[in-house]
């Protein structure tokens, strides 16, 4: 989702990935060539080249020797079942952006079942994954105890780029300012002072988002697409950003 990619091209592969992996219906066959070019021609998608989408599951792609001693597979266990639970976690975030979340639920389980409750390396898209499961997914998913706990606890970690505001003054004539660099938390913010109109400043929503201006008693607030939030050259709202700005609407 981080890539100027075709959306349609992105979902077929995202819900056939997901289908495979959690449906039920059969076993894994992503490494089947002929099944993988038949569903390919159904969809209209280009043949598949490259490696697999995700790790095959443990029991079927596992291989330490059997001279390996017991710490050096406990190490090495963990180690794989740390980088499965990233990408798991991947999977998900794109499947939040695109709206595929019939399998979520399943994926979210074995995601934190792998990373055996730990931290993701990408916490700002963990942190969307739940925040879309807690508050608006519908129906209201039934989480295990471990799933529930994870999600609370990936909600309340301080994001350091949330809670450290930038000494930088916005100087409108300054030639050593950068455009990326700009302060527009104080950009937007020095108008309304000026004009006097009640507002709050660099303000936090839930925790995981921090806006430039908000009005809470009007509900309203104020959200900047930077260029960080953009993909070159298509100047597209990133998946990150995109899913920052649904959700600030919802909330």
């Amino acid at each position: 989702m981080q890539t100027n990619a075709k959306i349609g091209w992105t979902r077929a592969v995202l819900r056939y990935a997901l289908h495979r992996r959690y449906s039920g219906a059969s076993e894994s066959l992503l490494q089947m060539v002929d099944e993988r070019e038949a569903y390919a021609r159904n969809h209209g998608l280009e043949s598949y080249v490259g490696g697999e989408l995700l790790p095959l599951r443990e029991a079927e792609c596992e291989r330490v020797e059997e001279s390996t001693e017991a710490a050096e597979r406990a190490e090495e266990t963990e180690r794989r079942d740390n980088e499965i639970g990233q990408a798991l976690l991947k999977l998900a975030f794109a499947a939040v952006v695109l709206g595929e979340e019939e399998f979520l639920v399943p994926l979210l389980e074995e995601a934190v079942e792998r990373l055996r409750g730990g931290l993701p390396d990408e916490i700002l898209h963990a942190q969307q994954v739940c925040l879309h499961l807690r508050e608006f997914a519908m129906p209201p998913p039934r989480l295990s105890a471990a799933l529930a706990e994870w999600t609370e606890t990936v909600l309340s970690t301080p994001r350091y780029d949330v809670f450290f505001e930038s000494p930088q003054k916005f100087r409108l004539f300054d030639r050593r300012l950068r455009v990326r660099d700009f302060n527009y938390d104080k950009w937007i913010a020095d108008p309304l002072i000026e004009m006097r109109i009640p507002h709050k400043s660099t303000f936090v929503v839930s925790n995981i988002y921090r806006v430039s201006a908000a009005f809470p008693l009007e509900k309203h607030l104020i959200d900047v697409l930077t260029f960080q939030d953009l993909l070159c050259p298509s100047n597209c709202p990133a998946g990150t950003a995109e899913l920052r700005q649904r959700q600030l609407s919802l909330l």
